[in-house]
């Protein structure tokens, strides 16, 4: 399952669902409040998969380094496509 909302990602999580989170320029801050939504939910469960659809920026680099450390426990996905923006 993919999805934009981090609280649904952990819900779906919490159910024993395989669920990548995506990151987009709209949500970039959301990663940060999985703490805050596992407490609310009672669940330690976790998604592995986390799309990442903007820019490459700090955030990316340091999701990376996680993928890295854990030897791909985590799994971070890059799918950004350059809009007409990205060049003027």
């Amino acid at each position: 399952m993919r999805t934009e909302n981090v609280e649904q990602a952990v819900i779906h999580s919490k159910k024993g669902k395989d669920v990548s989170f995506v990151i987009t320029p709209k949500n970039k801050y959301s990663l940060f409040k999985v703490c805050y939504y596992e407490l609310k939910h009672r669940t330690r469960s976790e998604f592995r998969t986390i799309i990442y659809q903007k820019k490459k920026d700090l955030l990316y680099y340091m999701l990376r380094g996680v993928h890295l450390l854990t030897f791909g426990h985590y799994t971070l996905v890059y799918e950004y496509e350059a809009s007409a923006d990205d060049y003027s």
